[in-house]
C-alpha cells in the first residue's frame, strides 16, 4: 500500500467518524480527541468517542484526555509485546484501562519513560573513528602551542611591569613608571 492511500484511508476514517457522531458530539469536542489519540492512523478515535458519550462525567473525561492518551501509548505497546491478554480496546472501558496497564508499568507513570527505559534497553552502536596525525604535523601543533604560550607569558610580564605610580603635588602631576618620568598634562 503506498503512502497516498494510507493518508486517504485515514483521512475517510476520520470523516466517516466525524458525520458518524456530527449530531452527537461537537466538533471541538471532535478534534480534542483526534489530537488525543496517540496512533498515526487513530484507532483509538473511535474508542474515544464511544466513552465520551457514555461517561456520565464529561467535563472530567476531558480533563483526564493527556493521562488517557498515555495510557493508550502504554497499552499500544504492552499489546505489541503479546503482555496483555485484553488487546481489543473495544471490549475495555475507559474507567478500566488503567487497571489493566497498571500492573505492567510498575514504576512507569507515562509512554515517554517507556521509550526512555527502551532507549536504555537497547545496545549502544559504537562509532569508531581512527584519526591518523602526521609526525610533522604534530611538531607544528607543538611549535604553535610553544608560541602561544610565549606570547601569554609576554603579556602577562608587560601587564606586570607596567605599573604606574601617579603623584600629585600642589603644582604639577607626575606619573612614574618602568625607570621614567613624565609630567602629565
Amino acid at each position: 500500500m503506498k503512502i497516498n492511500e494510507v493518508v486517504l484511508l485515514l483521512e475517510d476514517r476520520i470523516d466517516f467518524l466525524r458525520n458518524k457522531y456530527e449530531y452527537k458530539i461537537d466538533i471541538n469536542i471532535f478534534d480534542k480527541l483526534l489530537d488525543n489519540d496517540p496512533t498515526k492512523k487513530k484507532i483509538y478515535l473511535q474508542w474515544m468517542i464511544k466513552n465520551y458519550l457514555s461517561n456520565s462525567n464529561k467535563d472530567r473525561f476531558l480533563k483526564n484526555l493527556c493521562k488517557t492518551k498515555e495510557d493508550l501509548v502504554i497499552f499500544t505497546k504492552l499489546k505489541q509485546q503479546n503482555k496483555i491478554q485484553q488487546k481489543d480496546i473495544n471490549q475495555i472501558k475507559y474507567e478500566n484501562l488503567y487497571d489493566i496497564i497498571k500492573p505492567y508499568t510498575k514504576n512507569l507513570t507515562s509512554g515517554k519513560e517507556i521509550k526512555k527505559q527502551e532507549l536504555a534497553n537497547k545496545p549502544l552502536k559504537k562509532e569508531t573513528t581512527s584519526l591518523q596525525i602526521s609526525k610533522e604535523d604534530d611538531i607544528n601543533n607543538r611549535r604553535k602551542q610553544i608560541e602561544y604560550r610565549k606570547k601569554i607569558n609576554a603579556a602577562k610580564s608587560r601587564a606586570n611591569s607596567v605599573n604606574v605610580l601617579s603623584y600629585s603635588n600642589k603644582f604639577n602631576d607626575f606619573a612614574i613608571g618602568a625607570g621614567t618620568s613624565t609630567l602629565l598634562p
